[in-house]
């Protein structure tokens, strides 16, 4: 799992396949992990963290973490 998010890191536009390839996983092994374990969402051709407003989520501490990195997040869906 972390080197599935270091790859993310260094550019969110990867696609599954260019992420496995590149950690040397199957496909969907890395997209499991990319969605269920890193709750990431890829939408426009970038990944994105799907908040479920866990309240250990969304404390200040958090949310500015978030920012100062340029993660963008998604509100979950109610």
């Amino acid at each position: 799992m972390t080197r599935v998010k270091a790859v993310l890191d260094r550019d969110r536009r990867l696609s599954v396949r260019l992420v496995a390839e590149e950690v040397g996983l199957p496909k969907t092994d890395v997209h499991r992990i990319i969605t269920e374990d890193l709750h990431m969402r890829k939408i426009a051709n970038t990944w994105f963290l799907n908040h479920d407003n866990a309240p250990s989520h969304t404390s200040f501490a958090v949310r500015e973490f978030l920012a100062l990195q340029n993660i963008t997040t998604l509100p979950h869906p109610s």
